[in-house]
C-alpha cells in the first residue's frame, strides 16, 4: 500500500514539475503578447526565473533519490551519487535563498543536509532517509509556491 502511495505521490510531484517547465517556457515565448493576468510574471526580475529553475532541479532530483531509496539495498553507490547531485542542485541556488529569504533558507536545510549526510553514510539507514525526503520535497514546494506567487 506505501508503495502505491509512494508512486502516485512521485508521479504528481513529476508531472507538476514539468507542468511548471512548460508554462515558464510558454512564458518566455509569448513575450509581449501576454494577456492581463499573466501581468505578473512579467514583471518578475530575472533572478526569480534563475531561482524557480534552480527548485525544479532540486527537486527533480529529489524525486530521482526517492526511487533508487526504494532499491537502495539493491544500489548503495547511486544512492550516494544521486544525493551529490542533490546537493550540487542545492548549491546552485542555495546563497540566492539564504540572502532573499533566510527564514525559509533555514528551514530547508534543516531535512536537507541531514538528508544528504545519511544518503552518503556506508549503511544509510532507509527510514530516516524516507522520512527526511518526504519532509525536504514538503518544505521545497512550500517554498517553490511562495517564490512564484511572490516575485522579489
Amino acid at each position: 500500500m506505501k508503495t502505491i502511495l509512494y508512486l502516485v505521490l512521485t508521479i504528481m510531484v513529476v508531472v507538476a514539475v514539468s507542468l511548471n517547465n512548460d508554462g515558464e517556457n510558454n512564458t518566455a515565448q509569448q513575450g509581449n503578447e501576454l494577456s492581463s493576468n499573466h501581468s505578473s510574471v512579467e514583471v518578475m526580475s530575472s533572478e526569480t526565473p534563475s531561482l524557480m529553475n534552480g527548485l525544479n532541479q532540486v527537486l527533480a532530483s529529489l524525486n530521482e533519490l526517492k526511487s533508487v531509496v526504494m532499491k537502495a539495498t539493491e544500489n548503495k553507490k547511486k544512492l550516494k551519487g544521486i544525493a551529490e547531485k542533490v546537493g550540487e542542485n542545492w548549491d546552485k541556488i542555495e546563497k540566492q535563498v539564504e540572502e532573499k529569504y533566510p527564514d525559509d533558507y533555514e528551514n530547508i536545510e534543516k531535512s536537507l543536509y541531514p538528508l544528504l549526510a545519511e544518503a552518503k553514510k556506508e549503511q544509510p539507514n532507509l527510514a530516516n532517509i524516507g522520512q527526511l525526503l518526504k519532509d525536504s520535497t514538503k518544505k521545497l514546494e512550500a517554498f517553490k509556491k511562495k517564490v512564484a506567487n511572490n516575485p522579489s
